[in-house]
């Protein structure tokens, strides 16, 4: 399984320039680590099955995380499951165990070593 760590780097920082009023920090993400990160809404419309085809280009096959999102889940919580039935570099297929109108969001992530 790989790993990566995420470094918090001040930009306005980075060349090690002190002047005397100093600027509001801009910070970024470094990884020591190739990550890819990719996250999509696929829509059901009282279907069971659906294929997202990713827009990155993964070398490998990414890990995928799907949650369910539904009209009236914050009062009655979710009547449905997803889940992956098929997964490659290219494309998932997400199946629920009923008809389902909604939306899944997908966290597609794949860390190189």
């Amino acid at each position: 399984m790989a790993t990566t760590k995420f470094i918090k780097r001040n930009l306005n920082r980075y060349r090690k320039v002190y002047p005397y009023l100093r600027r509001e920090p801009r910070y970024e993400l470094i990884s020591t680590a190739e990550a890819l990160i990719e996250i999509a809404a696929v829509p059901f419309n009282n279907s069971i099955e659906e294929t997202y085809t990713f827009a990155e280009f993964f070398i490998g096959v990414p890990k995928v995380t799907a949650t369910v999102v539904g009209p009236g889940f914050a009062n009655q919580g979710p009547a449905t499951n997803v889940y992956i039935s098929e997964l490659d570099s290219t494309k998932v297929k997400l199946q629920t165990t009923g008809q389902f109108t909604g939306t899944v969001h997908l966290h597609i992530i794949y860390l190189g070593s």
